[in-house]
């Protein structure tokens, strides 16, 4: 769908879509009442630590788990950059922070479209937003996936240009910005693949820098080389989940059936641009371009990963509305029949535009409320000193507590798995209480050996058993959290 040599340089139309995506991505944060993202106040809040901590302190709130008492951010980039937004009032800083990284994602998205030599980036953007609910979403929740996506897209572009030190650079960032750049090192052996595949020059030099550059940032490194045990921690043992603990549903299996429906828009695009294409390549007996056959790679890869993990959904859809825009782009000019097809699919995408805002608000206003654990984390400020320990019952309620009372440190957060790798005694206890099978004995000296806790954060859910406990206090009682005191003879004269 592209004229002939399109320019790769960014024009007043990527900029006023680039500007649309800003309003896009803020209508949609901006327009609940509550958000979803609870991960994104951990986000935040450790964006503050890098000034009320220090810049390389790394985390501090979860001293029991993989992390430790300085554990490596393995977030550090993301956070660094969201730092500008992270004083804002607080709720506000949680939502100026997500649209501004969904904004990285889209925005970044549409300049490698055209730094690609892909025509109308605007075009593919819009499919972008308007294929499925899913992307909108994932990148509306303040996660470091909004900025793994353009390195990601990026380092493919780098390595199939053969410009070896711009890949290095590029996997030395996204070392720096999440764990989750592992995923270089297949990718880079799927685009050693795709140049091989299409007879062009083998770009080894390149995909050899690319995974130097992700090595030399985990070497390079403020936490090395407790942040290499952090790597294979995430790699070896919390993918697989061998206690089978209840992770969220994006660590679920998503059925060929979700994959099918959810994304029937790029599905049918794609099929439309590639029937196209390969008529072409019939006629010509030429072979698809290596950086095409690359993305098709990738996205066989994230089609895989998806069917094990949903999570990757999130970077399985833009991938492959970037593959659609490259097959569009390695197609023969049709001017007329062109017009035709880009007026009918602009308008077919905005059709969409709406349904898909109205199911994203939906998503996103089913979750945390202005406010929420504010209380109970001014009781915890009040009656605790800093850095003591509080016992949380829920692992999934760390994020909002940490955001709202930084100065205390917790027992478990994130994920349980932090916890069973790295004290297996302490998530025992945790999980024996929280399941409330049966009764913990001595549970206030347990509490006192093994965490040095004198509270206990739960919930309206968790209060029947809290109660069977006689060594347990309701000392605050608010919506959404409770704080129970331990009745210990050794925290006599405290606060």
């Amino acid at each position: 769908m592209n004229p002939a040599s399109p320019s790769r340089r960014l024009t007043l139309t990527d900029l006023l879509a680039v500007a649309a995506g800003i309003v896009w991505h803020a209508l949609l944060v901006f327009s609940c009442a509550r958000y979803a993202g609870v991960d994104a106040f951990f986000h935040v809040a450790e964006s503050r630590s890098l000034v009320s901590e220090g810049l390389f302190a790394g985390v501090t709130s979860l001293p029991f788990t993989v992390l430790g008492e300085h554990g490596p951010d393995h977030h550090f980039l993301f956070h660094l950059l969201g730092l500008p937004f992270a004083f804002l009032p607080d709720f506000q800083a949680v939502r100026v922070t997500a649209v501004f990284f969904a904004v990285v994602a889209t925005g970044g998205t549409i300049v490698w479209l055209r730094r690609q030599g892909v025509a109308r980036p605007w075009l593919w953007a819009l499919l972008l937003v308007a294929a499925t609910e899913v992307y909108n979403f994932r990148m509306s929740l303040l996660r470091s996936q909004t900025l793994d996506l353009p390195l990601l897209l990026f380092a493919i572009a780098f390595v199939m240009a053969g410009r070896a030190r711009a890949a290095g650079v590029v996997a030395f960032l996204f070392s720096w910005a999440h764990h989750g750049a592992t995923i270089l090192i297949p990718v880079a052996g799927l685009c050693v693949v795709a140049a091989m595949l299409t007879r062009r020059m083998v770009p080894l030099r390149a995909a050899a820098w690319l995974v130097g550059g992700f090595v030399l940032g985990q070497v390079i490194n403020p936490w090395f080389p407790q942040n290499l045990e952090y790597l294979f921690f995430h790699a070896l043992f919390k993918t697989t989940n061998p206690l089978n603990l209840p992770l969220g549903g994006e660590w679920l299996p998503a059925l060929p059936s979700y994959i099918a429906t959810e994304l029937w828009p790029a599905h049918a695009v794609l099929i439309a641009v590639v029937a196209r294409l390969a008529l072409q390549l019939r006629r010509t007996r030429e072979r698809p371009q290596a950086d095409t056959t690359a993305m098709a790679l990738v996205w066989v890869m994230f089609v895989v990963l998806t069917l094990k993990h949903g999570r990757f959904v999130g970077f399985l859809v833009p991938v492959q509305v970037a593959l659609i825009a490259l097959v569009a782009r390695d197609s023969a000019p049709m001017p007329r029949l062109e017009r035709r097809a880009v007026a009918a699919l602009a308008l077919a995408c905005t059709l969409l535009l709406a349904p898909r805002f109205l199911a994203v608000q939906a998503l996103l206003d089913d979750g945390a409320r202005p406010g929420d654990y504010a209380s109970a984390a001014a009781y915890l400020r009040d009656h605790t000193a800093p850095g003591e320990v509080v016992f949380n019952v829920r692992w999934d309620h760390y994020p909002m507590l940490v955001f709202y009372s930084p100065r205390n440190r917790y027992a478990i957060g994130l994920d349980p798995n932090y916890l069973a790798y790295r004290a297996p005694k302490h998530f025992q206890l945790w999980n024996n209480f929280r399941a409330g099978a049966r009764q913990v004995p001595n549970l206030s000296r347990r509490l006192h050996t093994l965490f040095g806790a004198r509270f206990v954060v739960a919930t309206a859910e968790e209060k029947a058993l809290l109660a069977r406990y006689p060594e347990l206090e309701l000392v605050h009682d608010s919506p959404e959290a409770m704080i129970w005191r331990v009745r210990d003879a050794r925290y006599d004269g405290l606060k």
